[in-house]
């Protein structure tokens, strides 16, 4: 019978849908890291891993992204491209090279994944493939361990002013 076979005029499954030379790769998915549940298959995504990296007072939080642009394949365990309800699902299946599997079956292990939803015609390529605290601006983590208060050493004839990431020098008159 066709509909147990599967290939040309049998059933369909998810292998015979992927690209040629490509993978399909599942991340976990929340009604946070999934966009609330609006990704359905057929959208296109941006997968990006935040994580810590670095130790001590050098630590800092890094998200980075792994892969741009990448075709929903399914949504938990459905494939129904004519679905148009939001979904809180578990899993989200994601069409991706093959590098790009191995680098988000590694991810999944060393920080959070999430997705980022593109709007349907946008097909440009990132400008940032990364983000530190330190691009954020503000307080960085040294201001805000001082409750956000500028800390001030004196250098001979100038004072340096350190408020977040931003150090301003001034000359002081004796």
């Amino acid at each position: 019978l066709n509909d147990k076979l599967s290939g040309a005029g049998g059933k369909s499954n998810l292998s015979g849908a992927l690209t040629p030379g490509m993978r399909a790769v599942s991340v976990r998915s929340d009604e946070v890291n999934g966009v609330g549940g609006f990704v359905l298959p057929g959208d296109r995504v941006d997968i990006l891993l935040t994580r810590s990296v670095g130790a001590g007072d050098a630590a800092t939080t890094v998200t980075q992204v792994l892969a741009e642009n990448s075709l929903v394949l399914g949504v938990d365990q459905s494939s129904d491209q004519e679905a148009n309800k939001p979904l809180v699902a578990k899993s989200v299946t994601v069409e991706v090279t093959p590098d790009q599997a191995q680098t988000i079956s590694l991810a999944h292990s060393v920080g959070s994944i999430s997705l980022s939803l593109r709007q349907i015609s946008d097909k440009e390529a990132l400008a940032r493939k990364a983000t530190t605290v330190a691009d954020l601006g503000g307080f960085g983590r040294k201001a805000a361990a001082t409750g956000g208060k500028p800390k001030a050493k004196h250098l001979g004839s100038e004072v340096r002013v350190t408020r977040g990431v931003e150090t301003i020098g001034y000359a002081v008159g004796r």
